[in-house]
């Protein structure tokens, strides 16, 4: 109840709406933390190799360095 009136139909549904757009958004943050950690490893990992085939490739990896930040 909010000051002595009862919740309408409405408020109710609200309610429920906004429950699940937060839930929805929650799973949506989530996702894409995960997405940016898998993009981070990958990086790490392009840049490791780059780094193994050339020394000359040392900046690139400061370059995907860089592009990290």
């Amino acid at each position: 109840m909010r000051n002595n009136q009862p919740i309408t139909n409405n408020e109710k549904r609200l309610s429920v709406v906004q429950a699940h757009v937060s839930e929805d958004v929650n799973q949506q943050v989530a996702s894409i933390a995960n997405l940016s950690s898998r993009f981070m490893k990958q990086a790490d990992y392009t840049a490791e190799k780059l780094h193994s085939l050339n020394p000359v490739s040392a900046s690139m990896r400061d370059l995907v360095e860089g592009l990290k930040r």
